[in-house]
């Protein structure tokens, strides 16, 4: 049951990134194209571990560039 739940949670914060990024829906066509249950689920937890691992390198990026920024400018000088 809490699996079901997770799953749906995951879908649904997957498709809001994908409508808000406005890639294309596609996980419609996989039902019809006989895919299992499993398939899909599995589809959309990858696209979701990606994305967050895609999202955690840009943060680590986008971090160390400001730090190393505001340490040139002399900004948090002890």
């Amino acid at each position: 049951m809490e699996k079901k739940r997770l799953l749906k949670v995951v879908i649904f914060v997957s498709l809001a990134v994908m409508l808000a990024v406005g890639l294309p829906l596609v996980g419609g066509c996989r039902p019809a194209l006989v895919a299992r249950e499993g398939d899909i689920s599995r589809q959309f937890l990858t696209e979701a571990a990606f994305l967050s691992f895609g999202g955690g390198i840009i943060g680590v990026v986008v971090g160390v560039g400001v730090s190393n920024i505001i340490s040139g400018i002399g900004l948090l000088e002890a």
